[in-house]
């Protein structure tokens, strides 16, 4: 990962603009956990990180800057029995919608890191 990102620092010219899964979201690993373990998971070998921000080389970037996106996505996850019922609790609970806004808590489905490239 410090390659890849290190030469998308060189070719980019002001940002570099990273999503993953993000690690700290507790529907998503539940809901990942659970599908798992049944056998039913149809997204591959995601990794999720809880921060991107130790594979940027310090020398390239001026600053980084994370947070999460996508809650609802994250809560979609909950498929297991009683997951319905889990999704619209905390879809009410968290006054959730389907916004592309920072997440609360930081329980989006995807981590978004941005790098300021140095001059």
């Amino acid at each position: 990962l410090r390659v890849v990102i290190k030469e998308a620092l060189r070719v980019v010219r002001r940002r570099l603009i990273i999503l993953v899964p993000n690690a700290a979201s507790l529907p998503y690993q539940f809901g990942m956990w659970y599908m798992k373990m049944r056998k039913t998971w149809v997204w591959g070998g995601e990794r999720p990180f809880g921060s991107m921000k130790k594979y940027f080389d310090r020398s390239q970037v001026r600053s980084i800057e994370e947070f999460t996106v996508s809650y609802w996505h994250a809560i979609n996850f909950l498929t297991m029995p009683g997951g319905t019922l889990m999704q619209k609790i905390l879809r009410k609970g968290f006054r959730v919608t389907e916004h592309s806004r920072p997440s609360k808590f930081n329980q989006g489905y995807l981590l978004i890191s941005i790098a300021e490239k140095k001059a």
